[in-house]
């Protein structure tokens, strides 16, 4: 396998993996209680698609609302981007 199929392989990986990490498995918080003192109940990873999903209602006190966690969106989808392009870097550096 050459070099330059190496790196499209791994720009495969890289857009399948930020399609994953941006779309299908993002981090939400799960924030319920009264709008001015909010209590997480729950952090998951959801498709992109269940925020538009917000309120359901639970023990009949209020309705959980589904919060998009931006900030460890970003720094995975950051670091992911560092790991791919030190990798690329040094294949380029074998040619």
């Amino acid at each position: 396998m050459e070099i330059k199929d190496i790196k499209r392989l791994l720009l495969v990986i890289y857009v399948i993996f930020v399609i994953v990490v941006g779309v299908l498995a993002v981090p939400f918080k799960k924030v319920w209680g009264p709008s001015n003192e909010l209590r997480v109940y729950d952090v998951v990873y959801a498709p992109l698609w269940s925020l538009t999903d917000k309120y359901h209602r639970m023990d009949d006190y209020t309705f959980p609302i589904y919060e998009l966690q931006v900030t460890r969106l970003l720094f995975t989808i950051f670091i992911v981007s560092l790991i791919f392009f030190i990798i690329y870097l040094l294949l380029s550096t074998k040619e």
